[in-house]
């Protein structure tokens, strides 16, 4: 920490002279050992220790003020700085001041490279290292500054575009560059600003060169400095107002009414301010198969909303599939009726308001007792049947984990015919009050999202045998030959389905009989 106070007015040199023999013998001490100061210019004097009071800091979790050093680390909820430095008798403080000094990050000077004749680099797709631009790469860009990029150049025009660590470097697009079009303006120099908030530390620029000229390029990028709270006498800071943990060099500078003017320097401060919630006590129930996921969320920053965003995984964890997200509650229910019986892996994620975020795995079992599904259902062949036989009932067993119960619709020639629930495994539907004909019949049944299909064609017939059929065709060679063709295949059917009739039964009934 550097301290210095400076003087308004230039004294008589008497004065100095004065002065000078006077603090020979305030800044020393008895013992000959010189104290830990440093001087600061010629206009000034050192000063032989901090004023009580110069910087302070509380949090939520302690109200103790601590004086702050440098070099060292704030951890706190709301970490909140004070600043009110006790000034000699008589004086008073008339402004104070504290401020976020400027860092350099980069400053260097680079060959401009021509571009390829034709290439866009506003409108296309390009690699990082792409071989039209000179490439300049920055790390350590701490977290909440605002950087300042500053380009001068020789040629006629230079463009600069800038991406950040966590982008794709494979596909680069110019609408994607977080400089926007700031150093696309065609003014020498280009000057632009970002606000730093990204999850990395890493800057990427690239340097174009516009109007395919020779020439040099200067790139300076340095943070600028924030004056980030004045008063009167004296000033409070809430660090969460930087949206962000962060390292910082920190000046406290103050008037006093006679005009002296006292600068303060902080090196290396870092401000542990922003805590990732934690979640415990994950319980997981169940009421057959409807899952309920409960937890509980715990985070320093004791006034921030979070949101929980839940995923489950079907394949051990490898991906997950989202069934909710930013739930502003600490349960859910999940109705997984349906779903096969295995093991699942529940993913939850909360956050906080400023993006910070945390998250927790918890597997759990869906079997048969608590979740019977449906598998599927037996197909059932064409069939052949009497009109008004006992035997007129179609019958579909269901294949299933235990017993579900489902829901089924009937179709008869694509027209809706009924619908119900199945608890049993087994379907029925009777036809005895149909007429002489053919029929399609269709099952749908499904469970949750699992649907399954039947069809089946059905032939109801006189007991007996046809006579209207045949009657109805006349007695022309076409009707008796369409008579037999249809016969056959009733016969067919009946044989291979009921096995109650063989091919030479058949035989065409003449209208005399």
């Amino acid at each position: 920490m550097i301290g210095k106070v400076l003087s308004l007015k230039k004294p008589p040199i008497l004065a100095i002279s004065l002065l000078l023999v006077i603090m020979s013998f305030t800044i020393s001490s008895t013992d000959g050992t010189t104290l830990n100061n440093k001087d600061v210019d010629i206009h000034g004097f050192v000063c032989s220790n901090m004023p009580a009071g110069l910087l302070e800091w509380t949090s939520n979790e302690d109200s103790t003020p601590k004086s702050v050093s440098e070099n060292s680390t704030l951890v706190g909820d709301h970490v909140i700085l004070h600043s009110s430095p006790e000034v000699p008798v008589g004086r008073t403080i008339e402004s104070i001041q504290l401020t976020v000094d400027n860092t350099t990050y980069h400053n260097s000077t680079h060959d401009l490279i021509i571009p390829q004749l034709n290439f866009d680099p506003f409108n296309e797709e390009f690699e990082i290292f792409n071989s039209n631009f000179q490439w300049v790469i920055v790390h350590g860009i701490e977290s909440g500054c605002t950087l300042e990029i500053t380009a001068t150049f020789t040629n006629e025009d230079t463009d600069v575009m800038a991406w950040h660590g966590g982008q794709n470097p494979n596909v680069y697009r110019y609408d994607d560059n977080i400089l926007s079009g700031q150093m696309a303006s065609q003014y020498n120099p280009e000057v632009g600003q970002i606000e730093w908030f990204y999850p990395n530390q890493t800057l990427i620029i690239g340097i174009f060169d516009y109007s395919e000229q020779a020439g040099t390029c200067r790139l300076e990028i340095t943070s600028i400095e924030e004056q980030i709270v004045s008063g009167i006498d004296s000033v409070s800071y809430d660090t969460y107002g930087f949206q962000t943990n962060r390292t910082v060099n920190l000046t406290v500078s103050y008037s006093l009414d006679n005009g002296s003017d006292y600068v303060y320097n902080f090196r290396n401060l870092t401000f542990d301010n922003f805590f990732s919630p934690e979640i415990y006590n994950v319980v997981i129930s169940h009421d057959q198969a409807v899952l309920t996921f409960a937890w509980q969320i715990e985070d320093r920053n004791l006034l921030e909303n979070h949101t929980t965003d839940l995923y489950l995984s079907f394949d051990n964890g490898q991906t997950y599939s989202i069934i909710t997200a930013r739930l502003n509650q600490t349960s859910y229910e999940f109705d997984m009726t349906g779903f096969s019986n295995r093991v699942y892996y529940l993913l939850i994620v909360v956050s906080d308001e400023i993006g910070l975020s945390n998250s927790i795995i918890e597997t759990f079992t869906l079997t048969s007792s608590t979740n019977p599904i449906l598998l599927g259902v037996e197909d059932l062949g064409d069939m052949v049947i009497e009109y008004g036989s006992e035997n007129s009932t179609i019958v579909w067993h269901l294949v299933q984990d235990d017993n579900p119960t489902v829901n089924y619709r009937i179709y008869v020639n694509d027209i809706e015919m009924y619908e119900g629930i199945c608890s049993d495994g087994t379907i029925e539907f009777d036809l005895s009050e149909f007429l002489p004909g053919e029929y399609t019949i269709e099952l749908e049944v499904w469970q949750a999202g699992r649907i399954y299909n039947d069809a089946l064609v059905v032939l109801i017939i006189d007991s007996g045998f046809p006579v209207e059929l045949i009657a109805s065709f006349g007695l022309t060679l076409l009707g008796v030959a369409i008579s037999i063709v249809f016969l056959y295949k009733i016969a067919n059917a009946r044989r291979n389905q009921m096995g109650k009739w063989k091919p030479e039964e058949i035989r065409v009934i003449d209208e005399d009989e």
